[in-house]
């Protein structure tokens, strides 16, 4: 992907945002100030060890945990100041993809029926309108309407993963948070994913927090890099910039680690 776009003014922002846990007796920085921010139609790649902060900071931002400060502003609002109805509907904007899509799922569940769920807790529909909205995100995310009759232990790990994108699209989300959306496919699957991932970046304008240790997926996808270590932000750039130029001896042994 180019990563010569112009950049847009940012629909998500992150300022100093700080979260720890509690073991035995300590608390634990797991996010530490982090600063970031996305655009409509925007790729940021988020890049880091395990156990570095990426999944709690995924976490921050989607609303399903509270950060200790700082703030996490879409379209302008914090969203942790917005509560009740208009929380939930500012939450929709922002959407997960999960790496393990079938744990994602209630497997005794049709995915239809699981689409259908999500859209119930977000819109007021008729049972058939349901139907044919679920039928046409499926299709969205190149599935057919018979994947809607099946569970998820039915699907193979790509089909279950286009379901699991279906359901974050189905909200009309301004931002998708994919943390290592595509780390459990092999190769030729995650290609197609990928494909995908940048087809609804184009048609739909979604910006993206894209997390991964996958560094040259992350160079094919991104228009800019983050580069977390210890609940911090070490350094954001383009790709290009990062991997050719790292500032920081993590960085130099990520980008080593990513066979560049």
């Amino acid at each position: 992907m180019s990563t010569n776009e112009q950049m847009k003014n940012p629909i998500l922002t992150v300022e100093n945002v700080s979260k720890s846990f509690t073991k035995k007796y300590a608390k634990i920085p797991a996010v530490d100030g982090v600063n970031l921010s996305v655009a409509a139609g925007e790729v940021l790649g988020l890049v880091g060890e395990s156990g570095s902060g990426k999944s709690t900071l995924a976490r921050l931002i989607t609303g399903m945990i509270k950060p200790d400060t700082g703030k996490i502003i879409m379209d302008g609002k914090n969203i942790n100041d917005i509560k009740n109805k208009k929380s939930k509907a500012m939450l929709s904007n922002i959407q997960m993809v999960f790496q393990d899509a079938y744990s994602s799922f209630d497997g005794r569940m049709k995915i239809g029926d699981s689409i259908g769920e999500f859209l119930d807790n977000h819109y007021k529909m008729s049972r058939e309108m349901k139907r044919e909205k679920t039928i046409e995100l499926l299709d969205k995310v190149g599935l057919s309407p018979e994947h809607a009759n099946r569970i998820p232990g039915q699907l193979s790990g790509g089909q279950c993963q286009r379901a699991a994108i279906a359901r974050a699209i189905s909200t009309n989300p301004k931002i998708l948070v994919c943390d290592e959306a595509t780390s459990a496919l092999d190769v030729s699957v995650q290609a197609q994913i990928m494909e995908l991932l940048e087809r609804l970046r184009q048609d739909l304008d979604i910006g993206f927090l894209f997390i991964s240790h996958d560094l040259p997926l992350v160079n094919c996808f991104a228009h800019r890099m983050a580069v977390m270590y210890e609940g911090k932000i070490l350094e954001t750039g383009t790709p290009e910039k990062i991997i050719n130029d790292p500032k920081f001896e993590y960085t130099q042994k990520l980008v080593s680690a990513g066979r560049y």
